[in-house]
């Protein structure tokens, strides 16, 4: 009797333990970074998943932020006021026109990326982060962009922007979808979504698969060992 009731025991684990890699997958816990081409042979017509994916960052028409002179395939631009109370009122942002996508090479597949949607988990390399004072050339350059007009102690302007410039490569977690043959990505409300241009944290990677690995092979032995004893009381 007891070893019948240790090899359904082990059985019910093994089956529970598959149950639970598989929501893991359903759910984006698949954590391999693909690139473009592995992306587009996974995700069909009218499907949808969560993956991470590595590539160049390109744009058809890469653009000049309104306080920079390099070329963009994507920007964000933020000028903040300092004023003499100790507050940083916001007074102009802008952001690039059309989204840019993720390419492994010319002519190939377009993972097209909706950046805004990531939110704060989007990072961006950060190519201006100064303050500069009233009557450089720099602060000319912003009273051109807004009808702001400073007041008695003004300190002077925070510039802050983000940029990706055209084939830097770049790193994200998103919901990727196919609709009309197009790929897109976005972030919204996933809980491990990011947009950077850091390299992906392999080790962590590594250690996650590393983990379903030992989970499959657990759930594996269960499986196997509780049939043997269910089999072996059957038999005898």
């Amino acid at each position: 009797m007891q070893q019948l009731i240790i090899g359904a025991a082990l059985l019910i684990a093994g089956l529970i333990i598959n149950l639970i890699y598989g929501k893991m997958q359903q759910s984006g816990a698949d954590t391999d970074v693909l690139d473009i081409r592995e992306l587009s042979f996974r995700v069909k017509e009218g499907s949808a998943g969560v993956f991470t994916v590595q590539a160049p960052l390109q744009a058809d028409h890469p653009e000049a932020s309104p306080i920079g002179d390099k070329l963009n395939a994507y920007f964000e631009t933020r000028i903040l006021a300092l004023e003499d109370d100790g507050r940083q009122r916001e007074i102009y942002s802008m952001r690039s026109n059309e989204f840019p996508y993720l390419q492994d090479a010319s002519g190939e597949e377009k993972l097209w990326v909706d950046i805004p949607s990531f939110g704060d988990a989007a990072e961006l390399f950060p190519s201006h982060m100064e303050t500069v004072e009233q009557g450089t050339p720099e602060a000319e350059k912003v009273q051109k962009l807004t009808d702001y007009q400073p007041g008695t102690g003004f300190q002077g302007y925070r510039l802050l922007e983000g940029c990706i410039q055209p084939g830097q490569p770049v790193a994200l977690c998103g919901k990727v979808e196919r609709s009309s043959g197009r790929l897109t990505v976005t972030g919204g409300a996933l809980k491990n979504s990011f947009f950077t241009y850091h390299e992906p944290e392999q080790k962590g990677r590594q250690t996650t698969t590393l983990q379903n690995k030992i989970m499959m092979a657990v759930a594996a032995v269960a499986v196997i060992a509780g049939l043997i004893l269910l089999l072996l009381k059957l038999l005898g």
